[in-house]
């Protein structure tokens, strides 16, 4: 009947939206997916901040009161039952704890051309979100630059350089870090789209009727 029908199009629709995928534009890697908690980072719309969370090396949530399951393979001590703990967005995602960054010339060395490769797409996909992706983009690389001693930078799982370099950082007393992303440098896409950027995209329509952030 019609309750069933409407029934099961409104699950399966949820099923889909907490499947979508936010990819790397510049490599098509996966980054993270909207399942994971995340919000704009307050007072600056160019961020997107991404809570993280240990989970069992196949894929089970646990506590996290596990330490600091932080490094560059992602790796805390086993459980008691032998099982490895992981973050969820290093594991999912593949990220590669990046060295040669921690010094403000480094950053800006990557940033000055990333930053232009994502406005020269936004000015023919997007060209109202220029300004603030440039104002917002320079203003936390301003931030990371006087902080970088807080923070651990990622490459993504391609290693390419060109791409998205990932921030994440302990809040006090956290034992999970957040992650920081460019919002305008992402792409929202269906799962299972492969790692490329021209198919599998997520409408503009769609992604916003259903409150996600692109």
């Amino acid at each position: 009947g019609i309750n069933a029908e409407f029934f099961f199009f409104f699950f399966f629709s949820k099923i889909a939206k907490k499947t979508y995928v936010y990819k790397d534009m510049t490599t098509g890697c996966e980054m993270f997916n909207i399942a994971n908690p995340h919000s704009l980072m307050p007072d600056n719309d160019a961020i997107l901040v991404v809570q993280s969370a240990l989970i069992r090396e196949n894929g089970d949530a646990i506590d996290t009161g596990c330490g600091n399951a932080f490094g560059e393979d992602a790796e805390a001590e086993p459980l008691d039952d032998g099982e490895v703990v992981v973050n969820n967005i290093i594991s999912t995602a593949g990220l590669i704890e990046a060295g040669g960054f921690e010094k403000k010339r480094a950053i800006l060395e990557w940033a000055k051309p990333y930053l232009g490769r994502v406005k020269e797409r936004l000015a023919t996909e997007r060209p109202d979100r220029v300004d603030g992706f440039m104002t917002g983009a320079q203003a936390f690389i301003k931030k990371l630059c006087t902080e970088l001693d807080e923070y651990v930078v990622y490459v993504n799982s391609a290693m390419d350089y060109e791409g998205a370099l990932i921030f994440a950082r302990f809040d006090e007393g956290a034992t999970v870090p957040r992650f920081f992303f460019f919002r305008d440098g992402l792409g929202l896409f269906y799962p299972g789209s492969g790692t490329g950027v021209t198919a599998g995209r997520v409408p503009d329509v769609v992604a916003k009727r259903e409150g996600c952030i692109v």
